[in-house]
């Protein structure tokens, strides 16, 4: 520790040590190492005195998470703990959203871009992603779940069971929740409720069936 460094109090000395972190994890991201910039920006969380600085490192793990395959349940967590430590943090909310919509979570979607609005009511991102969460929302029951279907497999694909997992039996949940609707519908591509409930279960047993074998 340099001189000038030592006069410095603890709490000046952790917010330029975060600081620190955060540029050096942008730089990492620059030259396309994700894990490396991720480990930067969790540095910089630990460390991090001040709330906006630990809103900006936990947005900036949520980007990085965006843009993993099937890491979007992670990028959501981050994207929470952004918000929490500054509810001003717009890009934490357009995250968030993205996130929720990539998950099918279509009215956490929506609710993340009404608050975002609420801060920059003219934000024509978030105005489209409000759009395009309320279109997904009204879909017809077996659309939805033929589209976490689809989700899940490409998330099983990327190798993240445990998100896949979850994915398969949120839809599952929605599935057994619409069992009082007329399941003589089928989806855009053909699919009837009852064949798209016997694939999601199907799904969620074989990633629980790997999950078990990899203990």
């Amino acid at each position: 520790m340099s001189a000038y460094e030592s006069q410095q109090s603890p709490v000046v000395r952790s917010h330029s040590c975060a600081e620190a972190c955060k540029l050096k994890g942008n730089d990492r991201l620059k030259l396309g190492d994700s894990d490396g910039a991720l480990e930067c920006y969790l540095q910089g969380i630990e460390i991090a005195s001040e709330a906006a600085v630990r809103s900006q490192l936990h947005s900036n793990c949520a980007h990085v998470f965006l843009n993993l395959p099937g890491r979007e349940s992670e990028a959501l967590k981050h994207c929470n703990c952004a918000i929490e430590n500054d509810a001003g943090n717009l890009k934490a909310y357009w995250r968030g959203a993205t996130s929720a919509l990539r998950l099918q979570k279509y009215t956490l979607a929506a609710e993340y871009c009404t608050r975002g609005l609420g801060i920059d009511p003219g934000n024509q991102e978030l105005r489209r992603l409000l759009a395009t969460s309320r279109k997904h929302a009204s879909e017809p029951l077996e659309d939805r779940l033929c589209r976490a279907k689809t989700l899940a497999e490409q998330i099983v694909a990327a190798g993240n069971l445990r998100e896949a997992l979850a994915c398969y039996e949120g839809a599952l949940r929605e599935a057994e929740a619409g069992k009082r609707n007329d399941d003589r519908g089928s989806s855009a591509d053909g699919m009837s409720l009852n064949t798209l409930r016997r694939s999601l279960f199907e799904g969620s047993a074989k990633c629980h069936y790997l999950l078990q074998a990899w203990l």
